[in-house]
């Protein structure tokens, strides 16, 4: 059977050959021109070309919402970092996407309000229509003030007790029951839409080169860019269901899958452009891209992966595999620069055009990823 597929296949641009290997593999390798071309035809079309088509056009992302009430930690970071990215990876992909980021939760913060309140002003159904406060005061603490807790917990209690049957789903809210029952979404065994998705988020844990020609205004937007990426990257790159320890050490490594050094590879890879004094707008029109050595066509292959790639991390919404895409993507063009002599050989042209396409695929993931690239180090 294998043998017979390899053998009937159609002809077509994209297959240099077939074959069959094993208990009936079939091997198809992909041809250096049509890998080439696609290239091409988004360096001169633009990165938008390559963007995925997803089953989906609009969505409703929901995401971060802090008690403002309490004191903000560097987990509050994850869930807005995860959810701006989704949300950038999706409008990439022609989904038109609306952010929600409720700021609330105040309820045992709006209850000691409300018992301070009643306390200050038993009788205040006597008085007249006028502020309640016409002067400064504080709110006792609850946890040292037992008797004022036990009213507020007994008063909400109250509350709380006439909404039972709707809080047991409203607690689920993350699965969906809730709006459900509301009327807003129908039935998942009906396969209508719209539909949900819980993102899940694991912890955030604690943690238990010459300048030259640099003026001050670089200096200081270079740093920033380097530690807020530094900070957001950090994060993405772990599956956002696990724990990870929160490390400005690890994070601003300058070795290793960090932003520091992926901005080191496009700095200097934008660097090499700038090297070649080539008009690189001209190239795309009129040179070509060739695929002779066996890196030239690994860095390829894994470019046009870039499609299929951004479709994967939206369905599964893992911004971490867009991390994963882009740290092998600079590792690729690493190899490949260490073994393709770029600047002054007779394949500069085409290997300038592979430079490129690389800064415009890194570029495009560093905005999805909401980063921003630096073009110097």
């Amino acid at each position: 059977m294998a043998k017979a597929i390899a053998e009937n296949l159609p002809a077509c641009d994209a297959i240099e050959s077939a074959s069959v290997a094993g208990p009936g593999f079939v091997n198809i390798v992909l041809s250096n021109t049509w890998i080439a071309k696609r290239i091409q035809d988004m360096l001169v079309h633009g990165i938008k070309t390559w963007a995925p088509i997803m089953p989906v056009k609009r969505v409703v992302l929901d995401f971060s919402s802090p008690n403002i009430a309490k004191e903000m930690h560097v987990g509050h970071l994850r869930s807005t970092t995860s959810g701006e990215t989704l949300a950038r990876m999706l409008e990439f992909s022609n989904v038109d996407v609306l952010r929600r980021n409720h700021v609330g939760d105040w309820g045992t913060q709006f209850g000691m309000l409300i018992e301070f309140l009643f306390e200050k002003f038993p009788n205040w159904e006597e008085l007249e229509v006028r502020p309640l406060v016409t002067s400064s005061f504080s709110i006792k603490h609850p946890k040292k003030d037992s008797i004022m807790m036990q009213n507020l917990r007994l008063g909400l209690t109250k509350l709380w007790f006439g909404y039972r049957e709707g809080m047991r789903n409203i607690v689920q809210l993350g699965k969906g029951y809730a709006a459900r029952m509301a009327g807003w979404l129908p039935d998942p065994n009906e396969k209508k839409f719209p539909k949900t998705s819980h993102v899940g988020l694991g912890l955030v844990l604690g943690a238990d080169g010459k300048l030259v020609d640099w003026t001050d205004e670089e200096l200081d937007k270079t740093s920033k860019e380097l530690g807020y990426g530094a900070v957001k990257y950090a994060d993405l790159k772990n599956n956002r269901l696990t724990n990870y320890t929160f490390s400005f050490d690890q994070m601003l490594s300058i070795k290793g899958n960090t932003a520091v050094y992926l901005q080191y590879a496009h700095a200097r890879i934008c660097s090499i452009i700038g090297k070649s004094n080539m008009d690189v707008e001209d190239l795309k029109m009129n040179a070509s891209i060739s695929l002779g050595h066996p890196d030239e066509r690994a860095l390829g292959l894994h470019l046009i992966r870039f499609a299929e790639v951004v479709e994967e991390a939206c369905t599964e919404l893992l911004p971490s595999v867009l991390c994963d895409y882009l740290y092998n993507l600079s590792e690729m063009f690493m190899k490949f620069y260490t073994s393709c002599q770029v600047l002054g050989s007779d394949e500069e042209p085409s290997r300038v055009l592979l430079c490129e396409a690389t800064v415009i695929v890194m570029q495009q993931t560093f905005q999805l990823l909401g980063i921003t690239p630096v073009y110097k180090l």
